[in-house]
């Protein structure tokens, strides 16, 4: 009963202080005589470690076990089929011998030079995109892990749900809020922000409303599709890059990242386009434990028909990106930098670094030259 108290305590204590977890891994090795112990968070296939919590193993081996020995382990596609909310015991539980694993890959390669002969896994929880495992390792004399061990273990599994289900859920809320002052941050206008399997995690009011109303756009299963199949396959391979790069790549060493699909001609308002550019997000740090999710947003403006020609004409004859298209065109008609910051949903900070752009590329040296210039093409 003491022992039990002990495991409770550490379980809630890692709660609130992500450095307990580790204790707590102690305290599981030394209820079971156990050797060592892993804490694993993974993806929702859990196929990819997102990141974990160890002890007694070394840092070259858990590694060489993240990169590459996780799948090669001859439980794992079985374990994914096991019910949640237990431990098992690989030597009761799985229908791998012991004579078939000591023949396998992972044993001769990994688990033996770490005297790992049996083992209790389990999935914790599977909830909003995350799958959460425990395993306890035993060496060759410890023996296997009987069905009492095991019971004693997934007697631990309900409130370890309790404690995840409750980080995960409120680190998801957590990490949505930064990612959406990240994407105010970047651009005032129009956005929809997307979750790393591409679903949509926030639009905002405005961008709903464009939504709503462009008769080329559409949402489905949570997801935001373009009604025509070219632009969506581009839009929707731009989506997927921009998700694959922030989940894979560093989180303070990522390039910018910019996508457009353009033009999107509206149906039933032919004077008006729509413009979509898509970047990756970088957010701050993520939780220790469970580490960062990826994000991407759309930033979305309409345009006018004659605003849209000009911006065309901008792009071909000066190299202009979108977004400095969209500027330079509004410029044109609005001669304010406040009505175009207005116009464009973006801040006056963003407008005066795109107008230093335009003016480079433009090869004008001031206001007056550009608006001539801009006249000109209008």
């Amino acid at each position: 009963m003491e022992q039990r108290g002990r495991l409770l305590e550490a379980i809630y204590s890692a709660a609130i202080d992500p450095r307990a977890w580790e204790r707590l891994l102690s305290e599981i090795v030394t209820a079971v005589a156990a050797r060592s112990a892993r804490l694993l968070i993974m993806d929702e296939s859990a196929s990819r470690v997102r990141s974990s919590f160890k002890f007694n193993i070394d840092d070259g081996d858990h590694q060489a076990y993240v990169d590459h020995y996780v799948n090669t382990c001859p439980w794992r596609p079985e374990l994914r089929l096991k019910p949640p909310g237990r431990l098992y015991s690989t030597f009761l539980d799985f229908s791998c011998s012991q004579p078939d694993f000591y023949r396998c890959e992972f044993f001769n390669e990994w688990a033996r030079p770490q005297d790992i002969h049996h083992g209790a896994c389990g999935t914790l929880v599977q909830h909003a995109g995350y799958t959460v495992q425990l395993l306890v390792q035993r060496t060759c004399d410890q023996g296997h892990f009987s069905a009492a061990e095991t019971a004693l273990l997934s007697s631990l599994a309900p409130h370890l749900q309790t404690t995840f289900t409750s980080l995960l859920d409120l680190e998801h809320r957590a990490q949505l809020n930064r990612m959406i002052v990240s994407a105010v941050d970047q651009q005032q206008r129009p956005f929809v922000l997307f979750a790393e399997d591409g679903t949509i995690a926030y639009c905002s009011p405005s961008a709903a409303t464009i939504v709503h109303n462009q008769p080329l756009l559409s949402t489905r299963g949570g997801r935001l599709y373009i009604l025509d199949r070219t632009l969506d396959s581009r839009f929707q391979r731009a989506l997927s890059d921009c998700l694959k790069w922030r989940s894979e790549g560093d989180a303070f060493a990522l390039p910018a990242i910019a996508h457009n699909v353009r033009p999107l001609p509206a149906r039933t308002a032919p004077q008006a386009r729509l413009y979509v550019q898509l970047s990756a997000l970088h957010p701050d740090i993520g939780h220790p434990l469970l580490g960062q999710r990826a994000f991407a947003a759309a930033y979305l403006y309409e345009t006018t028909s004659a605003v849209n020609r000009l911006i065309t004409t901008l792009q071909a004859r000066y190299n202009l990106s979108s977004a400095e298209a969209v500027v330079a065109a509004t410029f044109a008609r609005e001669a304010s930098l406040e009505r175009v910051a207005e116009h464009c949903h973006i801040t006056l900070h963003t407008v005066r670094s795109h107008i230093k752009a335009i003016y480079r590329k433009t090869d004008t040296r001031n206001q007056a030259e550009l608006m001539q210039r801009l006249l000109c093409e209008s």
